[in-house]
């Protein structure tokens, strides 16, 4: 009966606001939220987190000056949870769970616990846990799950939060790997608080002494009477609906779309989760793309190459080089397994063959030398450069192993005209190269080094007349400071922060072979949180260090297979899960990538 009546006080709050006349503690309700002048800078939250309590919480920051969330939820919406986490993590408010609750202990469990890492200072006095939200035989679970679908919010964004807050990477193992809920231990929940002392003791007993009073006051049915004499009018008009998380064939097209895929900023793609397998076979019934794009027909073609169609093994197989000019992809080890399909059926793929002998393309040793120094070179402005780039590299160096200079000029023979105009354009681009004095020292060479630091296309060893052209055309400075978008000469393209012209902070980096990265950078190096997208469709979310996966992140392979566990510098070391494609699972240890069964 106690808790009955508990949860019958609770609607009434959200339903009504209640002010000092109609009871003692002075109470008034913005959605779940309750709010006392017995506690005039605090906020209580007792309910289940529910559709727009974040608008709530707003509202209730300002009308009073609120320092403080006092939480103790079992959960709810895990839209809603993320949405009042980052609200209070950017007003810097204080998150405590108290000893007691309505019903009991305090107890902040599930979408509560986002809040509660969202505080600036975080204080447990009662119990706080965690639990996975992708299931397939946890009934909890599963309801979070569709809660947590229907507000599009995916483990990497959920990650992305609890990043930007700072959580200790331990609470992603417990939260993501754990198949009923997770209590924190005494010794976890030192590790978890945060500039505890900044919450008072004095501060502490006021929160407990108000939840005992209101605790007495529901139980004396006070309230109660108090808040009907205001809900006369209210009346309980419970409709009963066909529920599309119960039947896929009672969706609408567009909750049937929400259901069946995942993505947004790179592109929607069908869903490899189970759990939703009837939404993307009955959209596919209908008929619907739900946006996601064109792909190869079949799936096997991503790890088979025998199973392409002749137009999918060539689009796989070439690429088109800036002169528009389509090359065989065989630089790339993942394409060149294409590369050698579509040459034993004969195909040509539009690829207009240049070579005398065709292994040229792979090994620089079996080049003639004409076709050697076309491949080693490249012209501008009627000069001829040795190519610098990963690729046609090695075909330079092989035509210098074999003695020839390709119609390639000495650095030595540059006019010192043109020395100076590469020293003016590097102090123009704030590089700091010193005296433009026609003499190449140490300054010139440093701060060629810092221009090719912050994305300027320099080679060392370079310095000629292309490099001039190419600083007289740049606009990468040395100093580029706060937001800014470059774009570079190899195609490559970068838009975000700056710190003194190093990437640093939340950006956006394009590579030249179409590889996408989008998170955080410190000084140039990929660190922190962020997503990868490779060339093939390859995603990775997670966490990096030093530029590569770390700590935590979540590995999407473009046949369906996910990964999702921890990381050690680029290796799957660890807790780990590993979903195939077909529905199978591996959950457990892993080292070096490998799993120890």
């Amino acid at each position: 009966m106690k808790k009955l009546l508990l949860k019958f006080v609770l609607s009434l709050f959200m339903a009504l606001p209640v002010s000092a006349k109609d009871n003692t503690l002075e109470l008034t309700s913005y959605g779940s939220f309750l709010h006392s002048e017995k506690v005039p800078d605090a906020l209580f939250f007792f309910s289940k987190i529910e559709k727009n309590d974040s608008f709530e919480l707003r509202k209730a920051l300002r009308n009073h000056k609120i320092n403080k969330i006092v939480l103790s939820s079992r959960g709810g919406s895990v839209f809603e949870g993320l949405q009042m986490a980052g609200i209070i993590h950017d007003k810097g408010l204080t998150t405590y769970i108290p000893k007691k609750g309505l019903d009991g202990s305090g107890n902040c469990a599930s979408a509560c616990a986002f809040m509660f890492f969202g505080g600036n200072t975080r204080v447990i006095g009662g119990k706080l846990g965690v639990h996975q939200f992708y299931s397939q035989d946890s009934k909890a679970k599963v309801e979070v799950t569709k809660v947590e679908k229907e507000a599009l919010f995916t483990v990497s964004e959920i990650i992305g939060f609890l990043n930007e807050f700072e959580t200790p990477p331990f609470v992603f193992e417990k939260m993501f790997q754990q198949s009923d809920m997770y209590y924190f231990t005494k010794k976890e929940v030192s590790q978890l608080q945060s500039n505890v002392s900044e919450l008072q003791n004095d501060n502490i007993k006021k929160i407990e002494m108000f939840i005992e009073n209101l605790i007495k006051e529901i139980n004396k049915d006070t309230i109660v009477t108090a808040l009907n004499k205001k809900n006369d009018a209210v009346k309980k008009n419970p409709v009963h609906k066909k529920k599309c998380t119960n039947n896929a064939k009672h969706c609408a097209d567009k909750s049937l779309c929400v259901m069946a895929t995942y993505g947004g900023a790179y592109g929607k793609l069908w869903s490899v989760n189970p759990q939703n397998k009837k939404y993307v076979t009955e959209a596919k019934a209908r008929g619907l793309a739900c946006g996601v794009p064109y792909k190869v027909s079949e799936k096997k073609c991503y790890s088979d190459p025998k199973q392409c169609k002749d137009i999918e093994i060539c689009k796989q197989a070439t690429f088109f080089e800036s002169n528009s000019i389509k090359k065989w992809n065989a630089s790339i080890p993942y394409y060149n397994k294409y590369v050698i399909e579509a040459k034993a059926r004969g195909l040509t793929c539009g690829v207009i063959s240049n070579f005398s002998n065709e292994n040229c393309a792979q090994d620089a040793r079996q080049c003639a030398n004409s076709d050697l120094c076309k491949m080693a070179t490249n012209t501008k402005n009627s000069i001829r450069y040795w190519s610098t780039t990963s690729y046609y590299r090695k075909y330079a160096d092989e035509a210098k192993r074999r003695g020839f200079k390709c119609g390639v000029e000495e650095t030595k023979k540059i006019n010192k005209s043109v020395i100076k105009g590469i020293q003016s354009k590097l102090n123009f681009l704030n590089c700091k190269a010193g005296p433009a004095d026609g003499a190449i020292g140490k300054r010139t060479l440093s701060a060629l080094l810092r221009w090719k630091a912050v994305g300027g296309n320099y080679h060392v060893g370079e310095i000629n007349y292309y490099l001039f052209e190419k600083l007289s055309k740049s606009k990468v400075s040395c100093q580029y400071h706060g937001y800014n978008e470059v774009s570079y000469n190899d195609g490559s393209f970068y838009k975000g922060n700056f710190l003194k012209g190093r990437y640093h902070g939340h950006g956006i980096l394009k590579y030249a072979d179409g590889s996408i990265y989008d998170g955080k950078f410190v000084r140039n190096k990929i660190q922190g949180y962020g997503k990868f997208k490779y060339p093939n469709g390859d995603v990775y979310e997670g966490n990096f260090k030093d530029g590569t996966f770390h700590t935590y992140g979540k590995f999407r392979w473009i046949n369906g297979d996910v990964y999702m566990g921890n990381w050690v510098n680029g290796e799957r070391t660890g807790q780990g899960k590993y979903t195939w494609a077909n529905g199978q699972t591996y959950n457990g240890p892993w080292k070096n990538g490998r799993m120890l069964r």
